[in-house]
C-alpha cells in the first residue's frame, strides 16, 4: 500500500466510525440487535463506556461502546462485542482482506460507502449544518453560541465541509464574535480554514447591517425626539471602531434632510474642526442640525473637550440662524444626549 494510499483508508475508516455514531447518551442502537439491558455506565471527560447487553440471534451478547463527546453530541469510535474491539480486529482482518481483493478495490468500496452514507443527511457534517438552519428559523440567534453563529454563517461560503472547527479558530484568534466581524478579509484568511469566500461574506455582515439601517430609515420624514434620532443613529454607529463625528442636517419641521460624516479619528479620540460642521449645515441648507458621535470605549459620558465643542458649535450655528436641537453620544447601546440632561439651554 503506498504512502498516498495509506493516508485515504485512514480518513475513510474514521469516516466510517463516524457515521456510527448513535446519538446521544441516553439513545442507543445497535444494529440488528436489540438493547436488553444496560449493565454501566461511565462518563470521564469528553469520553464516556457504556456496557450493555444485546440480544442478537437468541443469544445475550455484550457490547461495550466507547465514546467521545464532539461538539455537542457523543460519537462512537469503538465498539467491543465479547471483548473484542471492532477497531482491533478490523486493522487485524486488513491483510487477510486484500488476499482476495486489491488495494484499490477496497479503498473503492470504502468510498462507495462513505459516499452512500453522506447522502443520508442524519449524519455528517451536512445533518449538523441543516440543523443550526432550522434552529435558526425555529428561534433566531438568541439560543445559538457565539461559534454556533460563525457556523451558520461559514456554512453559507464553504460547502460540505464540518466547519466548527474553522468557526473557533477563529473565536481563538480573534477573542469575540464581534472582532471577528470587524476583521479586515486579509487578516480572516490568516485563520487556517477560512477561504478568501468565507473572509468576504464575514466582513460583509457589519457593513450590510450599517446598509439595512441606512434604508430602513430612508423613509423617515421626521427626528421629533430624542429617541427616534438615537435609534437612526445607532444603526450607523454600530459597526464602527474609531471615533467618528457626524451631523444630521433637518428642515423647519424636523424633516432629515441627510446625514453627514464631518471627521474620523482613532480609537478614543475625534478632532473636530468647527469650520467643517458648518460647512456642511449651510450645504444642505438645513435649519437645524443634531450634531453627533460615538465612543468606542463604550462609555456615553462627554469629556470637557466634548462640553467645549458643543457650546462652540452651537455658537456658531445660531449666528448662522441655525438651531443645534441635541448632541448625542454613542456608545453601543447606551448614550449620552446633552438635551435630555438640560445642556443645551
Amino acid at each position: 500500500m503506498s504512502p498516498e494510499q495509506r493516508t485515504e483508508f485512514i480518513r475513510l475508516f474514521k469516516d466510517l466510525l463516524y457515521f456510527t455514531y448513535i446519538g446521544k447518551v441516553d439513545t442507543y442502537t445497535c444494529g440488528q440487535g436489540d438493547v436488553i439491558r444496560y449493565d454501566e455506565e461511565r462518563v470521564e471527560g469528553r469520553f464516556a463506556l457504556v456496557k450493555t447487553r444485546v440480544r442478537y440471534q437468541d443469544q445475550d451478547v455484550p457490547v461495550d461502546y466507547r465514546m467521545i463527546l464532539n461538539g455537542d453530541r457523543w460519537m462512537v469510535y469503538d465498539v467491543v462485542i465479547e471483548g473484542v474491539s471492532y477497531v482491533s480486529n478490523y486493522r487485524s482482518q486488513f491483510d487477510s482482506i486484500l488476499v482476495n481483493r486489491s488495494v484499490a478495490e477496497f479503498l473503492d468500496s470504502l468510498r462507495q460507502k462513505v459516499a452512500e452514507l453522506e447522502k443520508n443527511d442524519r449524519f455528517g457534517p451536512e445533518g449538523h449544518r441543516r440543523r443550526l438552519r432550522e434552529r435558526f428559523m425555529a428561534g433566531g440567534l438568541d439560543a445559538f453560541h457565539d461559534h454556533e453563529v460563525l457556523e451558520l454563517l461559514l456554512t453559507f461560503a464553504i460547502p460540505r465541509r464540518d466547519v466548527k472547527p474553522a468557526a473557533k479558530a477563529l473565536l481563538d484568534h480573534f477573542q469575540s464574535l464581534s472582532a471577528v466581524l470587524d476583521a479586515k478579509p486579509e487578516e480572516l484568511t490568516a485563520v487556517p480554514g477560512i477561504g478568501a469566500q468565507a473572509a468576504v461574506l464575514l466582513s460583509l455582515v457589519p457593513r450590510l447591517l450599517e446598509r439595512y439601517h441606512k434604508d430602513r430609515w430612508r423613509s423617515v420624514k421626521t427626528l421629533g425626539s430624542t429617541q427616534e434620532a438615537v435609534h437612526y443613529l445607532m444603526g450607523h454607529f454600530e459597526a464602527e471602531r474609531i471615533e467618528v463625528f457626524c451631523l444630521l442636517a433637518l428642515n423647519s419641521q424636523n424633516g432629515l434632510i441627510a446625514m453627514e460624516r464631518i471627521q474620523e479619528g482613532t480609537v478614543n479620540r475625534t478632532a473636530v474642526f468647527p469650520r467643517l460642521v458648518v460647512e456642511a449645515a449651510l450645504r444642505h441648507r438645513a435649519t437645524a442640525v443634531i450634531l453627533a458621535h460615538n465612543h468606542p470605549s463604550g462609555d456615553p459620558e462627554p469629556s470637557a473637550a466634548d462640553r467645549q465643542l458643543t457650546k462652540k458649535l452651537k455658537r456658531l450655528l445660531q449666528d448662522m440662524d441655525i438651531t443645534v436641537h441635541d448632541h448625542i453620544i454613542l456608545a453601543g447601546k447606551r448614550y449620552y444626549s446633552f438635551a435630555e440632561r438640560g445642556e443645551m439651554d
